[in-house]
């Protein structure tokens, strides 16, 4: 029995593997550089080191200045924020809490703009922008 029309002559599907290997071949040409690219040209992230001294909360609960961080904050994309805080007291920073004697870490890694609650500033306020920008 030879047949029933359905079959595909012999180098057919040798032709099309191909075929798709060569597309394969060619979106990988353009697809690679330009992911590495991507990669390569991405800004060196900083990372931000914020230490909160002994005492702070007991500082600003007399009122008084405590020069711990300014009140407005500017990060890039991909920048890291480190929180040291060696209080005896936790402490929030905009959307981040630190308890006490701990260290957080967090990685920006979306643009944000915050304005918010800060418990080392006397007026308790503190505005986070994170850009794309440098």
């Amino acid at each position: 029995m030879h047949g029933t029309g359905t079959e595909t002559p012999l180098g057919a599907s040798t032709r099309t593997r191909s075929m798709v290997g060569f597309a394969l071949a060619a979106v990988a040409m353009v697809a690679i550089p330009f992911g590495l690219n991507q990669l390569i040209n991405q800004p060196k992230s900083v990372t931000h080191t914020i230490e909160i001294p002994a005492g702070t909360a007991e500082r600003v609960a007399a009122g008084e200045r405590v020069d711990v961080l300014p009140p407005d904050l500017e990060f890039a994309l991909q920048d890291r924020l480190v929180l040291v805080n060696n209080d005896s007291e936790s402490h929030t920073v905009g959307p981040f809490n630190v308890a006490a004697g701990q260290r957080l870490e967090r990685r920006l890694s979306q643009a944000i703009s915050f304005n918010g609650f800060c418990s080392l500033h006397t007026d308790a306020r503190i505005s986070l922008r994170v850009s794309g920008k440098r």
